[in-house]
């Protein structure tokens, strides 16, 4: 399923790739800067190889390969995705692809509501797409798999999609995504057309913010470094909007932030603390910014506070020490058992250790 077709800023992007496949290239590897909308460009790319009446390398929008896409029930379409994002998946992706989902959420399906599901694509996943690779499109067409995020496949699924890559099955096409190109193993980037997704212009995507029904999305777009799904997904989420409300009135009290108060920090038990850390490096790199003599990038709305604060850390080096601390909660974050409280309250005792005490 693709909440969200036919994103504007990919218009050129698309025209780009339109013909790739008539160039020889059976995979491409989509990467670039998160919330920007990788997943949804994946989608609409498999329409267009998967339209019966492409015009100008486009989908018509108009034949019986379109409707089975606007549908979710392509048959010559699968979609490989971790537990935790399968929401992104087809509904007509097949009884085999039901199974792989299913084996690959064993471990994060229990009596307990609090599991998190899987981030990881599983194995069982990658070889589930044996049978669809090894038979004949439905539609007499190609088939398309799309697979995302491809630094999720652990190293024996990466393994499995590479055997994959490096033989793949006439009148078939791949399109991976990633927000970590760095992190995808390089046997796998090398049996792909690498190609870059650019931040998406800003007016055109606070334009689509609004159509959304954001109140101020010059702001909210601003908030996420400029990536237009993640300004969404973070304002329509009211539960994690109460928690970051709170943790960046502490963060704006700056060198007054009492370590004593952490505790008294209201953090749900599921609350993804991945996204307050997400918060704090941004925060954290305005104020290396303001200290650089650089544009505030993140909170140019804080600019006047973000400089008060600013003048009271001790070192760039200590911002840079936080943030390799950040970085390190971050990876921790993704583990299904942590802690959400006690990771973001060490963020907040390293943010405190910024300052010089009076």
């Amino acid at each position: 399923m693709n909440p969200y077709p036919q994103l504007p800023w990919f218009d050129e992007d698309r025209k780009q790739l339109a013909n790739v496949q008539a160039r020889g290239v059976h995979a491409v590897l989509l990467f670039g800067a998160r919330g920007m909308g990788k997943k949804s460009l994946a989608l609409d790319l498999a329409a267009d190889l998967l339209c019966e009446a492409r015009v100008a390398g486009r989908a018509c929008g108009a034949c019986a390969g379109c409707a089975l896409m606007r549908a979710d029930n392509h048959p010559d379409l699968r979609v490989v995705v971790p537990q935790a994002l399968a929401q992104w998946r087809a509904r007509g992706a097949g009884d085999d692809d039901e199974v792989a989902t299913s084996q690959a959420a064993t471990a994060t399906d229990s009596a307990d509501p609090d599991k998190r599901e899987s981030r990881e694509i599983a194995i069982e996943q990658v070889r589930q797409l044996g049978p669809f690779l090894s038979v004949t499109a439905h539609r007499g067409g190609l088939k398309v798999v799309v697979l995302a995020p491809a630094d999720a496949l652990g190293i024996a699924a990466a393994n499995a999609a590479l055997k994959i890559l490096e033989e793949p099955p006439p009148e078939t096409f791949f399109i991976l995504c990633t927000d970590a190109i760095d992190e995808v193993l390089p046997t796998i980037r090398s049996r792909c057309m690498l190609y870059r997704i650019g931040s998406a212009p800003t007016g055109l995507a606070a334009q689509w913010l609004s159509e959304q029904g954001l109140k101020d999305p010059e702001q909210c777009l601003a908030g996420s470094g400029g990536a237009p799904l993640e300004a969404l997904s973070e304002a329509n989420d009211e539960r994690s909007q109460a928690v970051l409300t709170a943790l960046a009135q502490w963060l704006v009290s700056g060198p007054t932030a009492q370590i004593g108060s952490i505790a008294g920090l209201a953090i749900p038990k599921v609350f993804h603390a991945a996204i307050a850390i997400r918060m704090f490096q941004r925060w954290g790199w305005d104020l290396l910014a303001h200290r650089q003599g650089a544009a505030i990038r993140y909170h140019p709305q804080q600019a006047e506070r973000l400089q008060t604060i600013a003048r009271r850390v001790s070192s760039d080096q200590a911002l840079f020490q936080w943030h390799e601390r950040l970085s390190a909660l971050r990876r921790e974050s993704l583990h299904p058992a942590l802690n959400a409280k006690s990771l973001i309250e060490q963020a907040l005792i390293g943010y405190v250790g910024l300052f010089v005490q009076h």
